[in-house]
């Protein structure tokens, strides 16, 4: 905008990335701006005014600029970058407002709301969850959920709760409580305000409890499996560059566990585990600082963050087994990379490892290591993508599968085969946008291939399990970076065996988001 005859000249620069036409300017004042969800059609407008609108103050918790300092246009992206992967928020932007006689700036940072009260489901290695869960509990931003859950074919319940502020302003707190028939499963995690990568301190505590007792087996004999586990870590930045930033870790571990299967027991891995570990760990980690982005992955040029550069984070720990009483190493990483080949088109590749290895003995215990390459690639309406997965366990604990949620054709296995001490997979899909379900889910189509193969598995009576399928879906995909996809496939066996269905097989199942598991990732917390 400007203005003659002696007014000044003032101009409006809107942004959903940095503000780098306005770097180094001062920031005068900062609005913030929240708005409703868009209004649902015909009768369920009604529910509008259900909807608590997000806090202000929430809002500004992600804001890492304030007035009085200049424009940093990595500070604007990443407060944009954190909003965008709120689960409660559909936009974000930020608008600057500048005159040619005041080099100050005043910031409106404006946001909608998404409708946050949704359908929960999630797939983990041996349990599930279905339910209702609300992202954005009276506009606080913290959420809830309660849900069915079903774990080895027991059916339970399950509620959740997630607070960025717990309490007060100091902790974040995440808590799940699920309680089956034959056990329970407890989890509890706090962790410091991360208010951006360049944080000097990270720390983290992650305290579970899972129990499973019961006389599910051929014999019908007793079978017992308990863990109790305590992680602590914490993280110091020591160096950095404009593209990442790099940390030196330590913490200590405490986990107990104990197996008790009859010898006929379909576990997979060792069917008596006694093992008690207390240790300290130490290790080094590599987070990107820098962004690429693409707008084509999601419906409606919903922008992604691609992490430029390799990332990785490695830990190895030193402590005492005490059922041995022998010392004993704990290992664990992940490293992995992302990058685009040319503007339409991302390839992903990661690898992950972890285990503990007892002087004296000659083998892993609780271990594996697992690697996967995805490749996508726009194409017409929609993406065509290719994935390759493996992974290897060894002595496993038996809550620890091989890509059971990760393979969509697992689901042409009759269940009990589908578990595996060694697992390979690989699909190849297109999709194609079918209409917009509302402003926060898109409908696509789906047409794929897909095939696996399982060895040693408890069940099977050959050394392996092979599946081809060929099949078509149905996405419900939410346009919101970090959230899994809802599929609804249908898939037909071309390559089969006496373990696997020879008819059409339908299975409903959430695919993850890209960046999922993109982190170290602990075995012991995989259930």
């Amino acid at each position: 905008m400007s203005e003659e005859g002696g007014a000044q000249a003032c101009d409006t620069l809107i942004s959903r990335t940095g503000l780098a036409q306005l770097a180094g300017r001062e920031i005068n004042s900062i609005t913030v701006v929240t708005a409703p969800p868009t209004r649902l059609p015909g009768v369920m407008g009604k529910l509008s005014g259900v909807h608590v609108v997000t806090r202000e103050s929430v809002i500004r918790r992600d804001l890492l600029f304030a007035p009085g300092q200049t424009i940093d246009t990595s500070r604007v992206a990443e407060s944009l970058r954190r909003l965008r992967h709120r689960q409660y928020l559909a936009e974000a932007g930020v608008e600057g407002f500048s005159c040619a006689n005041n080099s100050a700036v005043d910031l409106v940072v404006r946001t909608r709301d998404r409708w946050t009260t949704k359908p929960k489901l999630s797939v983990q290695s041996t349990s599930s969850f279905v339910g209702i869960q609300e992202d954005d509990l009276f506009g606080s931003g913290n959420s809830g959920s309660l849900s069915f859950a079903l774990r080895e074919g027991k059916l339970g319940g399950a509620v959740g709760y997630e607070s960025f502020r717990f309490p007060g302003n100091s902790l974040a707190g995440k808590f799940r409580a699920a309680i089956y028939p034959d056990g329970n499963d407890l989890r509890a995690r706090f962790r410091n305000q991360e208010h951006s990568v360049f944080d000097t301190w990270r720390g983290e505590l992650i305290v579970s409890g899972y129990v499973r007792d019961s006389k599910d087996n051929p014999d019908k004999a007793f079978q017992s499996f308990h863990r109790r586990t305590a992680l602590a870590s914490s993280g110091r930045r020591y160096g950095n560059s404009p593209v990442h930033v790099d940390r030196v870790l330590f913490g200590a571990d405490a986990e107990r566990a104990e197996l008790n299967a009859p010898d006929r027991a379909p576990v997979v891995g060792p069917h008596l585990v006694k093992r008690d570990y207390k240790g300290l760990k130490a290790g080094v980690s590599r987070h990107a600082a820098a962004f690429d982005t693409v707008s084509w992955l999601i419906e409606k040029q919903i922008l992604v963050d691609i992490p430029i550069g390799f990332e990785w984070e490695m830990l190895a720990g030193a402590g005492r087994e005490g059922v041995t009483s022998k010392p004993a190493t704990f290992l664990t990483g992940w490293a992995g990379k992302m990058w685009m080949h040319n503007p339409e088109k991302l390839s992903q590749l990661d690898l992950w490892g972890s285990g503990y290895l007892i002087a004296g003995r000659h083998n892993w215990d609780a271990a594996n290591v697992r690697a996967a390459y995805s490749k996508y690639k726009r194409a017409g309406y929609g993406v065509w993508s290719a994935h390759i997965l493996a992974e290897k366990l060894v002595n496993p604990d038996p809550d620890v599968r091989a890509l059971s949620n990760l393979d969509v054709s697992a689901f042409a296995v009759k269940r009990p085969y589908r578990f595996a001490e060694e697992a390979y997979a690989a699909s190849v899909q297109q999709t194609g946008h079918v209409t917009d379900l509302t402003k926060s889910f898109s409908l696509d189509v789906a047409g794929f291939f897909a095939g696996s193969l399982r060895r040693k598995s408890p069940f099977s009576q050959t050394d392996h399990v092979t599946v081809g399928v060929v099949g078509v879906g149905l996405l419900v995909i939410p346009r919101l970076p970090g959230s899994g996809t809802i599929r609804l496939d249908a898939m037909y066996p071309f390559l089969h065996s006496r373990v696997t269905e020879r008819k059409v097989v339908f299975a409903l199942s959430l695919s993850p988001w890209l960046e999922a598991s993109r982190h170290r990732e602990d075995p012991r917390l995989r259930q």
